[in-house]
């Protein structure tokens, strides 16, 4: 029988060799269309309109600056716009284009259809528990 430090050696290694995988396969299959984290920033906004820079970097955990930069690159890809807010015009918004929509769509249903694929051969109890134990680890924050 194992330790639970083994055990919990052997969970950290296959985390990080799952995360590793997961992000290396994911930008094969994205990089037709646009970089991971440029994709991330525009499903936050599809799912929270009118953030500013800083809240979208708050929210992903990054710098403003990165986001920024990432936020230029979909600017000119067409993807995203910038609104200024009436009320203080000092604040800018990113909002999707139609262009930026609906990249994000065909994105969500690339990686969708990955995590399919991924998961063909694990029963609908594993997924339950597996489940169940992200939720509990996430929970413990």
């Amino acid at each position: 029988m194992e330790t639970r430090q083994e055990l919990t050696y052997e969970f950290l290694s296959n985390y990080r060799k799952l995360n590793k995988m997961t992000r290396t396969n994911l930008n094969e299959l994205l990089e037709t269309y646009l970089p991971f984290n440029e994709f991330m920033v525009l499903r936050l906004i599809r799912e929270q309109s009118h953030q500013n820079v800083s809240q979208i970097a708050e929210r992903l955990s990054v710098s403003s600056s990165h986001i920024t930069s990432v936020s230029e690159k979909l600017i000119k890809k067409g993807y995203l716009n910038r609104m200024r807010a009436e009320e203080d015009r000092r604040v800018v918004y990113l909002k999707l284009t139609e262009a930026g929509e609906k990249v994000t769509t065909e994105v969500e249903a690339t990686i969708t259809e990955y995590f399919h694929h991924k998961l063909e051969s694990v029963t609908d109890e594993e997924i339950i528990v597996f489940n169940r134990l992200l939720t509990k680890l996430l929970d413990e924050q």
